[in-house]
């Protein structure tokens, strides 16, 4: 990164961790992304191996839910810096800071030199999507497939502004890491190669852009076979228990639309902050007519669509499988703008606003140290939960089961957080100890055990299985 461009970044890294800085490193995590952090941890110290990952003694001992490589990543920084609350979200700010690197390197292949500088408007209208922001810190496979799909899509358009087809095997290459880090949701990227060549009207380039784009993924995949047989099985695994099992798994939403409806949510800044810029040229500039659109909108915006509404046709929806997809809407969006704007203020590399971005860089970047700081090791999701499991840990041994009251079977975040904070595993039908909801009374079934009283739950344990 040029030093002319440090000081804009780091205003908008400093406004970011802000934003961020109530639950970037405090305690408390959506469950998945305990899950995927527990995965990767138990990696690192040889609990499960790469082809076949582990969560738990007793739930998902042999964890096939997704690919295995956003746990192989995120075990080299378990293995880095030790078995700590704040590793997994070390490590999802940095697939973050990467995908805003990688964001303004994509801008300037699309504009040059001539509108250098406005690549930052992106990532400004990246982290007005609230799912980014939530995202950020919560540990999700989406984090690290973000990255792959964004340069796969880099290396397709650097392909074809250079009609060099080399990089489209370099494409094939991260779509291939992105599916195996993700599955089948994270090869949208795919789309790009049509849409971009529908666009130019260059027809028929389009075989020749997916022989080479298939053929890359599909020689990689056979290497990666014969060398590790291991592997076949893995995939093959991952499909029947995610992929088929989906199909069969209880529908989360009631409404095909659910999706894009959320979608719409989420970029409902963007959307504002669009209309404000249009609306305001033509109002400034006396006229009606705008710039010429960048030919490169469309591919990508549909090539982001291409990612959301395929899940429609699944009743199984969340907004977060969608989180890739909006890197490359925000790069679409500022084409928009950028023109609109340059047209109305000029360069954003004028010396005067330079100083500005130097002086907020250096005022909110210290306030952002300060305020992850402050919250750094805080509660902030799960607080009972995780105040009782932490009391628990400290006096039963690491590796041991839990027998666990009925109603909490199904409570999927005590199995996380037992296995992530002190490696043990829940049951409900065996267990040297027995926990259960406060709310339980349940003391006739142990006379001989001494009770626990926590803020929520119970815990039966005998007095010589207590940890000193």
């Amino acid at each position: 990164m040029k030093a002319r461009s440090i000081y804009p970044f780091l205003s908008w890294l400093s406004i970011f961790l802000i934003i961020l800085s109530p639950q970037l490193f405090a305690e408390g995590m959506f469950m998945d992304g305990v899950y995927y952090a527990t995965v990767a941890r138990n990696m690192a110290e040889g609990i499960g191996s790469f082809w076949v990952p582990a969560l738990s003694d007793t739930l998902g001992a042999k964890f096939y839910e997704h690919p295995p490589l956003g746990f192989g990543i995120q075990s080299l920084f378990f293995s880095l810096f030790g078995d700590h609350f704040w590793v997994e979200r070390l490590y999802s700010l940095l697939t973050y800071l990467i995908t805003a690197l990688i964001m303004l390197r994509f801008w300037k292949l699309l504009v040059g030199k001539v509108l250098y500088a406005y690549g930052l408007i992106s990532l400004f209208l990246w982290i007005t999507v609230p799912k980014i922001i939530w995202g950020a810190s919560a540990n999700l496979l989406e984090n690290t497939s973000m990255v792959f799909i964004l340069l796969s899509v880099y290396f397709q358009m650097k392909s074809f502004l250079n009609a060099k087809r080399s990089w489209l095997a370099l494409s094939g290459f991260f779509i291939l890491l992105a599916f195996f880090t993700k599955g089948i949701t994270a090869l949208f990227p795919l789309s790009f190669a049509f849409f971009y060549r529908i666009r130019q009207k260059e027809y028929s380039k389009v075989v020749y852009d997916y022989m080479m784009l298939i053929g890359t993924m599909t020689t990689a995949l056979l290497l990666l076979v014969l060398i590790q047989p291991v592997s076949w099985e893995s995939l093959q695994r991952y499909f029947e228990v995610q992929v088929l099992g989906s199909l069969q798994s209880p529908a989360t939403e009631e409404n095909r639309f659910y999706i894009l409806n959320r979608f719409l949510q989420e970029v409902t800044v963007i959307l504002i902050l669009l209309a404000g810029v249009v609306g305001f040229y033509r109002w400034k500039r006396k006229q009606t007519e705008n710039p010429a659109m960048s030919p490169h909108f469309w591919p990508l915006m549909l090539c982001a669509l291409s990612g959301i509404l395929p899940i429609m046709l699944s009743l199984k929806q969340s907004t977060f499988y969608i989180i890739p997809t909006f890197s490359l809407i925000c790069l679409a969006i500022t084409l928009l703008i950028a023109a609109r704007l340059n047209r109305l203020f000029g360069k954003m590399e004028d010396g005067k606003l330079y100083k500005i971005w130097q002086y907020t860089a250096l005022v909110l970047l210290p306030i952002a140290i300060l305020a992850n700081v402050y919250f750094f090791g805080k509660l902030n999701r799960n607080q009972e939960m995780l105040s009782d499991i932490k009391q628990v840990i400290e006096v039963i041994p690491a590796r041991s089961v839990i027998q666990i009251h009925p109603s909490m079977k199904e409570q999927y975040a005590y199995h996380a957080y037992f296995y992530r904070y002190g490696k043990i595993s829940l049951s409900t039908d065996k267990g040297e100890y027995y926990l259960s909801p406060i709310e339980s009374s349940i003391e006739n079934r142990f006379p001989s055990f001494e009770k626990l009283e926590l803020k929520t739950l119970n815990l039966y344990l005998k007095n010589d299985n207590l940890r000193h």
